[in-house]
């Protein structure tokens, strides 16, 4: 009977570490070698895998058009946009493409935008990333004639639509 249970005790453990291990092995939903990592075009984001996420976020997103009117057109043709995501966040993944539609709203200049992804330790090789002081993503930087005026950060405080008005306005 002891060893029965002796051998029990040791067939169990050897499928147990067998089955952790196993699910150690598991990959995210969007593997690392699929992440986007340094500069990028925010069309990227519209291409396999990203476009799962980003379509469906974008397509059910409902833009807030009242608020969008109140931005006056001569300052927002002075602003220009750094974005910085991580494509593995689910927090990415939810606000830049709802971010992008309010931009495609407002007939935003996309050749003003510079679009950074990184890793999940906010860095990307070849980038200016370390001078953006980055600790959470999205953080999405607005700048007037090269100089900050405001950012959103991870998620906005009120929306992004109203969220942007006020940084765009305190000019």
């Amino acid at each position: 009977m002891k060893k029965i249970i002796l051998f029990n005790i040791v067939f169990f453990s050897v499928i147990c570490l067998s089955f952790s291990n196993d699910l150690a092995k598991v990959e995210s939903p969007i593997p690392a070698q699929d992440s986007i990592i340094g500069y990028f075009q925010l069309e990227k984001l519209n291409t396999p895998p990203f476009k799962y996420w980003f379509e469906h976020e974008y397509e059910t997103y409902t833009v807030d058009s009242e608020t969008l009117l109140q931005i006056d057109e001569g300052k927002i043709s002075t602003i220009t946009i750094t974005i910085v995501i991580g494509t593995w966040c689910s927090d990415s993944q939810r606000e830049t493409p709802r971010f992008i539609k309010i931009l495609n709203e407002i007939d935003f200049d996309f050749e003003k935008i510079t679009a950074i992804g990184v890793n999940k330790k906010k860095k990307a090789a070849e980038t200016t990333i370390d001078e953006l002081s980055i600790e959470y993503v999205p953080t999405i930087i607005f700048y007037n004639d090269g100089e900050e005026i405001g950012r959103i950060i991870e998620t906005p405080e009120e929306s992004l639509e109203k969220d942007m008005l006020r940084i765009i306005s305190s000019q």
